[in-house]
């Protein structure tokens, strides 16, 4: 009995820090880190026209990033356009004409290899991790029946 205590206390052990290391690799849904950091679209378009947007990103599927003045400080944002902002002549004019550096996406980019192989890795421990405390139970049962025979299942 004492091995499969240990075994159990092994596993919980394993369990905690593989949750633990999920959960930090997590990416934060949403637009952006902050709810402070997202505009609304309006809000955006009040922004450039005061001269607040330093710079902007527009992407083909209707995101915008970049950086504005708040208090004389800079800070970023991410906001969402009706349309494919990348393609929006009006929109962009409107950003030339404020000298808001613009910077056109006219794809997604993709993440990293090393990102995406780190958070699978990171969501595949927990599964290696119990497979190997099973297949340790199995043998110390077998080791355990082996070694006695009749005392199998008795304290």
């Amino acid at each position: 009995m004492k091995p499969r205590l240990a075994l159990l206390c092994l596993l919980l052990v394993f369990a905690f820090v593989s949750a633990s290391l999920s959960a930090a690799a997590v990416p934060e849904s949403g637009p952006s880190s902050s709810y402070d950091d997202f505009l609304t679209y309006d809000e955006f378009v009040a922004q450039v026209e005061a001269g607040a947007i330093q710079s902007a990103t527009l992407d083909p599927y209707s995101r915008i990033t970049g950086t504005r003045l708040v208090e004389g400080k800079p800070q970023p944002f991410s906001t969402f356009g009706v349309t494919g902002t990348a393609n929006d002549v009006l929109l962009t004019r409107l950003l030339k004409q404020k000298n808001v550096n613009v910077v056109l996406k006219q794809e997604a980019e993709s993440e990293s290899n090393s990102g995406t192989l780190y958070t699978a890795a990171i969501f595949f421990l927990p599964v290696v991790t119990l497979v190997l405390v099973f297949r340790i139970n199995a043998k110390l049962n077998r080791l355990v029946a082996s070694a006695a025979p009749g005392a199998v299942g008795k304290s």
